[in-house]
């Protein structure tokens, strides 16, 4: 009886360990971020907290905050398309996803500390990337 109950409970967890849930297809922005870094190739600058600079994602809108007020706001879609630049990290951020052009689309990614890193060229050689952390 107890040999019939261990391979019973033994059959259980290995069934359980084996059906994980599914890892989003890739990491989510939803939320409120705001900005705390920027680069591009003259200067780089260092953003205190409440700036008022932000980005919120948002049931699929975005808007954009700047120095508290509205300035930006709309549609967008987040997709796994890693450029062939560097297809390990990054992930592809359209906003207003109808106007296809080089202005409304962003790539993103994730560095260590959770900061949500944007940038509009996936080598990321001289076209800027903006660090935002996310507040809510």
């Amino acid at each position: 009886m107890k040999i019939t109950t261990l391979s019973t409970l033994l059959f259980v967890l290995l069934l359980s360990a084996g059906c994980k849930k599914d890892d989003p297809p890739f990491p989510s922005i939803a939320g409120t971020w705001e900005i705390r870094e920027s680069f591009d190739v003259w200067e780089h600058i260092m953003y205190d907290p409440g700036n008022g600079n932000r980005l919120v994602f948002e049931k699929g809108h975005y808007a954009v905050y700047s120095g508290g007020g509205l300035s930006d706001t709309g549609p967008y879609l987040a997709e796994d398309q890693r450029p062939e630049e560097a297809p390990e990290t990054r992930f592809r951020l359209l906003l207003n996803p109808r106007i296809k052009d080089r202005e409304h689309t962003l790539y993103y990614e994730f560095d260590e500390k959770g900061r949500l890193m944007l940038m509009p060229d996936p080598g990321f050689t001289d076209g800027g990337l903006v660090y935002y952390e996310k507040i809510k």
